[in-house]
């Protein structure tokens, strides 16, 4: 049998309202790591009703127990270059380039415009990348390699919306 946990006074109130106040699963998770063992759980019953493993369970209730914020999720975009809306706006500019031949492929005009941009010279695998996550928001359900191949019929069509649209705002009363 293991060791009773070890609490503050205010624990199991700090922990009631941890979980009335959880935001997210992982706020939830955390607090149900303070509070089950202080109902009696032990640390792999906790884990057990939290879908963790008893190790996670002793650190995360360790780490709200002194107050700490839990860990920054791994993932996500840490060493990005530009924004996500940033990109978007890359890729649209290298398309509208790319439309009258100012460019040779979409490819080449967006690693010339980040190079551009950066610091220091850019990876063509992360040119290749930018392209896969934008291609599916200008044209739902496309990859990059789609998007390539009808970047510059796709900048002619912006053109001429675009021209379209300042001629009817300039006849407009």
């Amino acid at each position: 049998m293991g060791r009773p946990p070890a609490s503050t006074d205010s624990a199991l109130e700090q922990a009631l309202t941890a979980v009335a106040s959880a935001r997210d699963v992982d706020e939830l998770r955390s607090a149900q790591a303070v509070l089950l063992p202080l109902l009696g759980f032990s640390l792999e019953q906790a884990g057990k009703v939290i879908g963790r493993d008893r190790y996670w369970v002793s650190r995360a209730r360790s780490r709200a127990l002194r107050g700490e914020s839990p860990p920054a999720p791994h993932g996500g975009r840490r060493r990005s270059t530009l924004t996500e809306d940033a990109e978007g706006q890359l890729v649209k500019q290298a398309i509208r380039e790319l439309a009258f031949g100012q460019a040779t492929s979409l490819r080449q005009k967006v690693w010339s415009l980040m190079n551009e941009r950066a610091t220091k010279p850019v990876a063509e695998s992360t040119v290749d990348s930018l392209l896969g996550r934008v291609a599916p928001k200008i044209m739902p359900g496309w990859s990059s390699t789609q998007l390539q191949s009808i970047a510059p019929a796709l900048g002619r069509q912006w053109h001429y919306t675009d021209l379209v649209a300042r001629l009817l705002h300039d006849l407009a009363p």
